[in-house]
C-alpha cells in the first residue's frame, strides 16, 4: 500500500467471497505489521488464506504536474522549471490572478501563496506567488515555484476603423475625424443599429442627434469623429 495509507498498520479490507463461500473471519480491523490469516468456509470446509500487506517507501516526488493561473496553465510550464513570469491585462482581477497547481504524486502537498494585490499597471512593478512543494518523504527537499507578476499599462489606442448602418458603409478620414455616410434616406437612420469596429480595447458610443462618434479608449481617453450624412445621388 502507499506509505501515505491512513491508518496504518492497522487496516480493514474489502473481502469479496466466491463459489460456495458463505463467511470469513476475521471480519474487523488487524494490525497487517505481519502477515494475517483469514479462514473462509462454506459450512462445512474452512480454507485458510494468509494475507501479506507492505507498505510502500515513502516517495520523494516534489515536482508539480500542472501549473495555472486562472484557468489556464502557464506557458512553457516545465515541471523542472521553478521560476516563471507571467503578464496580466490592464483589467486583471486578484480572482484571474489566483493560482492553482496539480502535484505529480497524489501524496505530496502543495501550499500555494497568492499576490495580495495587483501590481501597478506599468509592466514594470511586479507581484510574486509562490507554491511549496512538500513531498511525501519528509527526508526528501522541497521545491518552491515561483510566479512573478506584472500588468499590461491601459491602451490609449482609440481610432475608429470601419462604421456602417442599414447596410450603407462610411468612409473614415483618420486625419480630419470625420465620417461620411450616403445613404438613402437620411432621415430614417437608426443608429442603435450600426455596426463599427474600433481598436482594440476601445469602446464606441454614437449621437445620433448631434452626429458625433465617440471612440474611448481602455484608459479612459475618447476621440470624436463628426458624421456627415447626405442622401445618395441618383445615377
Amino acid at each position: 500500500v502507499p506509505y501515505s495509507t491512513e491508518g496504518w498498520p492497522t487496516l480493514a479490507p474489502v473481502v469479496s467471497l466466491g463459489g460456495t463461500a458463505t463467511s470469513y473471519t476475521p471480519t474487523e480491523a488487524q494490525d497487517f505489521s505481519a502477515p494475517v490469516v483469514y479462514t473462509v468456509t462454506d459450512g462445512v470446509t474452512p480454507t485458510e488464506y494468509t494475507v501479506t500487506i507492505t507498505r510502500a517507501f515513502p516517495n520523494g516526488d516534489a515536482t508539480l504536474k500542472d501549473l495555472k493561473v486562472g484557468e489556464t496553465t502557464i506557458e512553457g510550464f516545465d515541471p523542472e522549471v521553478l521560476n516563471y513570469n507571467v503578464v496580466l491585462p490592464y483589467v486583471a482581477t486578484l480572482e484571474s490572478a489566483k493560482v492553482s497547481a496539480t502535484t505529480n504524486y497524489i501524496a505530496a502537498k502543495a501550499t500555494i501563496t497568492d499576490i495580495d494585490a495587483l501590481p501597478a499597471a506599468d509592466e514594470a512593478t511586479t507581484k510574486v506567488a509562490t507554491v511549496v512543494v512538500d513531498p511525501e518523504d519528509e527526508k526528501a527537499e522541497s521545491k518552491t515555484y515561483t510566479i512573478t507578476f506584472t500588468r499590461l499599462a491601459a491602451s490609449s489606442e482609440k481610432q475608429l476603423l470601419t462604421l456602417s448602418v442599414g447596410g450603407f458603409s462610411a468612409v473614415i478620414n483618420e486625419e480630419a475625424k470625420t465620417v461620411t455616410l450616403d445613404v438613402a434616406d437620411p432621415t430614417s437612420i437608426d443608429w442603435t443599429a450600426a455596426k463599427t469596429t474600433q481598436s482594440p480595447l476601445a469602446t464606441v458610443s454614437i449621437n445620433g442627434e448631434t452626429k458625433v462618434v465617440t471612440v474611448t479608449a481602455e484608459d479612459g481617453t475618447t476621440q470624436e469623429y463628426t458624421i456627415a450624412v447626405s442622401a445618395l445621388k441618383d445615377l
